[in-house]
């Protein structure tokens, strides 16, 4: 099954291990093979660092893995701040922004996706001109963490690259890649011992899952 419209055959499933707040972290999630890191930079997650720490982070990554910025209905002044202060590839945006701000500061999207309402209605809102879009599970006054998997039959309805996110672990991802091989995963709490602190074991699972469920499609 095709990884995405944008994308060969061929290509790998993109795994990204987001939440991370420590410098041995960064270092066992490049060791597993990682191929996407995320900080998040919102106050009110269990995983927030502060600009100060990411770049210090930022310095442990290697050029050929991409680093994420993860912000939520941040001001203009603080999205010039990151762009000029730190060195990453992409902002994930996770809050209401509009797609011209999105894609003013070469981020991309994530969309809830709320598990009482009808899963058509996100659709609407993706970007196609975007890299790719995320899609995160979310419960009324929350957009993410919430442990939970969506319904992924909505992944057979969007032709662009989707990146998934909400609830996913070492158990259930194969089943997600050999059944819909989305463009790429997103894990957070499905990899840690306690919220910010990653268990290098269950990354090394993850990624492991996610490459046997790619032989297992060819």
């Amino acid at each position: 099954m095709t990884r995405g419209s944008h994308l060969p055959q061929t290509a790998r499933t993109q795994i990204k291990i987001c939440g991370l707040t420590r410098g041995e972290d960064v270092h066992a999630a490049v060791e597993a093979g990682a191929d996407l890191l995320g900080f998040i930079h919102v106050p009110k997650s269990k995983r927030f660092v502060d600009v100060d720490q990411i770049e210090c982070l930022l310095q442990l990554v290697p050029d050929h893995v991409a680093s994420v910025v993860v912000v939520q209905n941040a001001a203009e002044e603080t999205l010039d701040m990151l762009r000029d202060r730190l060195r990453f590839k992409w902002i994930q945006f996770h809050g209401d922004e509009d797609v011209d701000v999105v894609r003013r500061y070469r981020g991309y999207k994530a969309q809830a996706i709320y598990l009482d309402r009808d899963l058509d209605e996100p659709l609407a809102k993706l970007d196609p001109g975007a890299p790719f879009n995320l899609l995160d599970s979310a419960v009324a006054g929350a957009s993410g963490g919430t442990g939970l998997t969506f319904n992924w039959s909505l992944l057979a309805e969007w032709p662009g690259n989707l990146m998934v996110a909400g609830g996913l672990t070492p158990d259930n991802v194969g089943e997600l890649i050999r059944s819909y091989a989305p463009w790429g995963v997103d894990v957070a709490g499905g990899v840690e011992a306690a919220p910010g602190v990653k268990d290098p074991q269950k990354i090394q699972a993850f990624i492991q899952a996610v490459r046997d469920a790619e032989v297992a499609c060819d």
